[in-house]
């Protein structure tokens, strides 16, 4: 009951709270963002850090805008900056499992399932590029209901990872270490080795300690 009277409060419509619940239950880990499309908050990578759903309706709310980090749900997005014919060719070659317009004029988010994590790369080949957004990048999500339409989809077909692979070879992007998306807290630190006391020289005047003889 609580996220009910939390989406009244934030006074948007039941239907567009319902799809961003939508996208949370899929595990969506949202970004905060200003018009500018720079992240409010610092650390904003870090799963712990994600905002609560309640946040992200009140932001919507106030005017904001909300990003998604696509490796959070198993994909990889190149945001290409001009789809002409050198991107309809790269298209026709890296088939994309789902596609959306940015609001760059005749820039795409091309949505490619992965099971690996990359890094953010600029890309680009002949006239067309873009930037390859995975664990450590964000994409604005511009129309929810289409992004909450392809992860239903998604899951009611059980279309593997390996549909729409993200084509790394050809973009040469590198590899990072997987994120547990699932975390709400920081993992626990771990516990510094116990130091050794290291063993010091002995200073002039002073007897340092008992050579071992030779029997």
């Amino acid at each position: 009951m609580a996220s009910f009277y939390a989406q009244d409060q934030a006074g948007l419509d039941p239907e567009t709270s319902r799809v961003w619940r939508f996208l949370e239950a899929q595990g969506c880990h949202f970004v905060l963002v200003n018009q500018s499309k720079i992240p409010i908050h610092r650390r904003w990578q870090l799963p712990w850090e994600r905002p609560s759903l309640d946040k992200v309706l009140r932001h919507l709310a106030g005017g904001g805008l909300v990003g998604h980090v696509p490796a959070a749900v198993g994909c990889v997005v190149l945001d290409m900056d001009e789809s002409d014919d050198d991107g309809r060719q790269f298209m026709d070659r890296h088939p994309p499992f789902w596609d959306s317009p940015s609001r760059r004029s005749g820039g795409l988010h091309l949505y490619y399932n992965s099971r690996v994590q990359y890094g953010n790369k600029r890309w680009r080949m002949g006239n067309t590029g873009g930037e390859i957004r995975s664990r450590n990048g964000f994409v604005v999500i511009w129309d929810a209901v289409a992004l909450a339409e392809m992860l239903a989809y998604r899951a009611m077909f059980d279309v593997s990872p390996e549909d729409q692979l993200f084509p790394a070879v050809a973009l040469g992007a590198r590899t990072q270490l997987p994120q547990d998306w699932g975390l709400r807290t920081p993992p626990p630190r771990r516990e510094p080795a116990e130091r050794r006391t290291p063993r010091q020289s002995p200073l002039p005047g002073i007897e340092g300690p008992p050579r071992r003889t030779p029997e």
